[in-house]
Order: C-alpha cells, then structure tokens, then sequence
C-alpha cells in the first residue's frame, strides 16, 4: 500500500502481527490515533491520514486479503532499500514527477496503483450509481485522504453515507465540507439535513433558517425547514404510552404554536401533503390549548352529594337562606376550579388515566 509514492508497512506502523485478529489492530489504530491527534509534531497529520487508510485497508477483510498478498511479496521478494549512504537510483523521466492533471488533483498515491482522487471519484461515483454504497464510500474515503480540502468529495462522501442510512457518519462529511465551504448552500442545507435525521431537529433550525434566509425561494430548502419545525414541535410535546404526542403545559402551547406558525410561512398554503397536513393540525392544537374550557373539577355524582349534604345541613340548622349562599358558593368554586386551559385539562385527564410516558 503506497502512500505519496511510498510503500507503507501498516503492521509496522501500528506494531502488530500481520495475523493480528481485527479487534487487536482496531485497539492498535484507536491507541495511535488518539496519540498522533494530541501530537504537535509536524508529521501529525501525515500519520493520521496513514492510520485512516490502515484502518479502511486492514478492517476488511477483501482489502486486507489484498494488501496481505503485496505485504508478503515485498516481505519475501522486493529489494532491499539502498545502504545508508549510496545515492539511489535517479528517477526516469516518467518518474521524475507526476502529471500536472494528478498533482493539480492532490498526486498520484491511492492505495499502491496510482490512481489520483480524481480517479477514486470516479470510481466512487460509478459505485454508488450502481448502488454498492458500501464501496462507493470506500472510493471516497480514499479520494478525501489524497484531498482533504476538496469540499465536495467531503460532501460526496457524506450522501453515500445518508444513502446507506448512516446520518452519523454522513453528518460529519457534510460538516467537513460545511467547513471548508462555508458560502455553498447546499453544503449547510445537507448539515441541517442530517441533524433532523440524527433526531436533533432543534439544532437543524438554526442551520436551516440561515439557508432560507439566503435562498428564500428555494422550495426545497424551505420544505426542510418546516420539516425540522414540526419534529422539534414533537420533540417538545409530550409523549404519551400509546405513541401518541400532546400538549399538556403552557409553555409546550406557546412553543408549538410558534414553531408551527413559522412552519405555516413556508409552505404551500395549497399544500395538502402529509407534513402540510400535520402542521396545520398543530398549529389549531396549540391554538385550542391555550383557551379556557370548563370541565367538571368533580365527578358529577361527587358535586351533587356535597352540595346536597351542605345546603341541607346548613338549611336545617341555621336557616334557609343558608343553604341557599352555600349553594352559590359551591356553584361558584366549581366553575372557577373548572374553568382551566384545554391544556390542564388534557394533562389532568392524561396522568389520572395513567397515560403520561417516560420515553
């Protein structure tokens, strides 16, 4: 396996058997990578970048099957490199350097046949066009080695990674090239894309709302904010045993209520899809918690006992106007007690009946 034209011996480097079982070169690579990224030696990065490919090359086991066979034949075969000393041979005009097209795209190393990160883009390119995600992101991985300030194989590599379904792993290739490219959207939107994915839509709205702001026609951009809107809406709301989502505080009504109107500025108005649908539904839940309902405080057969043994007790020892006060004053607690946000009432309802979850 060359590196910048240059065979790297990977068992040397992270000083283990070459029939090191995978979980001992894993600890190997993950013992060396802490040690070089708290490095300030000038050959830091260098090594890092050589501890990646050892671990994309030696964790697989096709690729380390490979490498093993070229291992050997230097181990057994190849010559031995010059004496302390001695001049080395001088190159051959074709060696001399490489083509200005492979130095322009960050040189001629990958993986020990020459081929530039150009050429594993391509092959990436061609990989996940056939939907081999899992080699498409190889390809990558080893394009972003040779040209690590190139934001789009960055962003390249983080879509291979979404297409396989892992938002982690896609995250931080978006946010590499977020990074790097700052001022392309599409870079940031990717991010906000992923942090929704990752079940942090809270974060994905800040992100999100800087694109809309700087392409405000954009529709797809705007139907992503909405999306992050509503899924920080059902983040916040409470979840209760049987999956279903409520509102049940003040503060919960006033959030969704926000969000969802924010949500309602971006779409559509004659958007009848599913997220259109959810938000609108929403948003008149919000609006609806917030009104004062009345309800029975009491069960109905509870109210009536006590104001009957009242009025009746105070009617027969004092007078009758007595009861007739009491009655008032109970007919006057009872609507006060009852006359709470839907909110309350729906949080009331919940906990008696024992739905509220813990999830």
């Amino acid at each position: 396996m060359t590196v910048a034209g240059r065979f790297v011996d990977f068992y040397a480097l992270l000083s283990v058997a070459p029939d090191a079982p995978a979980e001992t070169v894993g600890e190997a690579i993950a013992e060396q990578r802490r040690r070089w990224q708290a490095s300030s030696a000038s050959t830091a990065e260098e090594r890092v970048r050589e501890l990646d490919l050892a671990e994309l090359v030696l964790l697989d086991p096709d690729q380390r099957a490979d490498y093993d066979d070229e291992w050997r034949s230097r181990s057994n075969g190849a010559a031995p490199p010059p004496e302390q000393g001695t001049n080395p041979p001088a190159p051959t005009p074709a060696q001399a350097e490489p083509p200005a097209a492979e130095a322009a795209a960050g040189g001629t190393d990958a993986a020990g046949d020459g081929k530039s990160g150009d050429a594993w883009a391509d092959q990436a390119r061609r990989a996940a066009a056939a939907g081999d995600h899992a080699r498409a992101i190889d390809c990558y991985h080893y394009a972003v080695l040779l040209q690590p300030e190139n934001p789009f194989l960055h962003y390249e590599l983080g879509q291979s990674y979404a297409q396989a379904g892992n938002y982690e792993l896609a995250y931080g290739g978006f946010d590499s090239a977020a990074r790097l490219a700052p001022h392309v959207t599409a870079y940031r939107a990717a991010l906000g894309r992923a942090l929704v994915h990752l079940g942090r839509p809270g974060d994905a709205i800040g992100v999100l709302e800087q694109v809309v702001a700087e392409t405000p026609t954009e529709a797809a951009y705007r139907y992503e904010l909405a999306q992050a809107l509503h899924d920080t809406c059902v983040h916040e709301m409470t979840l209760l045993n049987d999956g279903l989502v409520c509102i049940t505080s003040a503060d919960q009504a006033r959030l969704v209520e926000r969000l969802t109107g924010r949500a309602l500025t971006l779409i559509d108005p004659n958007d009848q899809g599913e997220l259109a649908g959810d938000v609108r539904e929403k948003h008149e839940l919000a609006r609806t918690a917030m009104r004062r309902t009345w309800r029975p405080p009491l069960p109905w057969w509870v109210m009536g006992a006590v104001t009957a043994v009242v009025v009746l007790l105070l009617g027969a020892l004092i007078t009758w106007w007595a009861g007739a006060i009491a009655l008032v004053l109970l007919a006057t607690a009872a609507f006060l007690l009852g006359m709470q946000p839907t909110w309350w009432h729906v949080a009331k309802a919940a906990r008696e009946a024992g739905q509220i979850g813990h999830g």
